[in-house]
């Protein structure tokens, strides 16, 4: 192990250390731009050791899903919330990709947004059958068993997708 490879061990000891769960303060936001315009986007070192307890990692990802421009920060209207909703069933949880039909929503606003105020409602409504099957699905569990025998081992169960639609 050399020198550098000590100092560089001892920096990252460092940063782990430094983090902390501290809420951001609109002090913080202030200086975290004014570091941003001195520095710059790509010098994040630089710009961490301008903010008292906070890391690399936590400005760059504070300035790029709360402060950027561009960042909608207008509340989010029934439309919104049903194309994500729709996007994420298509989708999955791929927020980046799902973020390129948005304005100003980021991938982590949109992630944030279906964890905390969409997907409770989504198994709200599904456990009180308040979702409508497609006309193609017959029966409540269309399952069928793979056949039993030496060469089929596998412990899962085949399952035809359902597909839902929420009203």
């Amino acid at each position: 192990m050399t020198m550098d490879d000590i100092s560089s061990s001892d920096s990252c000891l460092q940063e782990r250390r430094k983090k902390s769960v501290i809420p951001w303060t609109s002090n913080d936001d202030e200086k975290l731009l004014n570091a941003i315009k001195k520095y710059g986007k790509e010098n994040w070192k630089s710009v961490a050791d301008c903010i008292p307890n906070k890391t690399r990692k936590q400005c760059r990802e504070r300035y790029y899903n709360c402060l950027s421009d561009g960042i909608a920060k207008k509340p989010w209207s029934k439309e919104e919330d049903q194309m994500l909703m729709d996007l994420q069933k298509i989708l999955g949880n791929k927020w980046t990709e799902m973020s390129k039909s948005f304005q100003g929503r980021t991938p982590n606003s949109l992630k944030n947004r279906f964890f905390s105020h969409l997907h409770p409602e989504y198994r709200k409504k599904l456990r009180e059958n308040k979702v409508n099957r497609t006309p193609d699905d017959k029966s409540e569990k269309n399952e069928t068993k793979p056949p039993k025998g030496p060469s089929q081992k596998s412990a899962f169960v085949r399952v035809k997708s359902s597909k839902y639609e929420i009203m």
